[in-house]
């Protein structure tokens, strides 16, 4: 009981932001959402790391106290670039204009990867939106690319729209570019 009451105050105790450096010499010429994944990992490595300390402490302790050991030590997680939130959101909302826009700037990378490992390609393709689809190929993105789960753009919209629509215009158009399918669970 008081080690789930711990793990809840583990999850709900996010105080502060945790860093990133765009401007450390580690950083440099890296792609921002590269600087950022990196951050991620190293925040969710740290509150996991944090967690435990927490469930340790609360064992002999009541959830109360646990709690109140951990207010204010767990860190938000980093915030990813806000040109590349915009990207995924276009790709998702099925703004192809706006993607258009997005990419012209160099910065932005049609590759990039959110915490999941998901690309802009995936968001459109669960989205449905056969024309981000479309453009995102045309402009490179990779549809071979694999997000946490092993599934690739084709997998997630065969999994999104192929019970009740296969025929999908974003599924024949992923099989026509001879898009592959992913080791992970939805491709078997």
């Amino acid at each position: 009981m008081i080690a789930s009451l711990a793990i809840q105050s583990c999850s709900q105790l996010t105080q502060h932001e945790y860093p990133v450096d765009f401007d450390s010499s580690w950083a440099q010429g890296r792609k921002a959402w590269e600087v950022w994944l990196a951050a991620f990992d190293a925040w969710d490595h740290e509150r996991k790391r944090l967690c435990e300390v927490y469930l340790r402490l609360g064992e002999d302790k009541d959830a109360a106290e646990a709690a109140e050991l951990a207010r204010g030590k767990f860190p938000k997680a980093p915030s990813m670039p806000e040109s590349v939130v915009a990207l995924y959101q276009a790709a998702y909302d099925g703004d192809v204009v706006a993607l258009a826009d997005m990419l012209e700037d160099e910065e932005i990378d049609i590759c990039c990867k959110d915490h999941n490992l998901q690309t802009p390609l995936m968001f459109a393709a669960v989205s449905g939106s056969l024309e981000c689809v479309e453009y995102l190929v045309d402009m490179g993105a990779d549809t071979a690319a694999v997000d946490n789960t092993e599934e690739t753009a084709l997998d997630l919209a065969l999994a999104r729209h192929g019970e009740k629509s296969p025929q999908h215009p974003v599924i024949l158009y992923l099989h026509s570019v001879k898009a592959p399918r992913g080791p992970g669970k939805k491709s078997r």
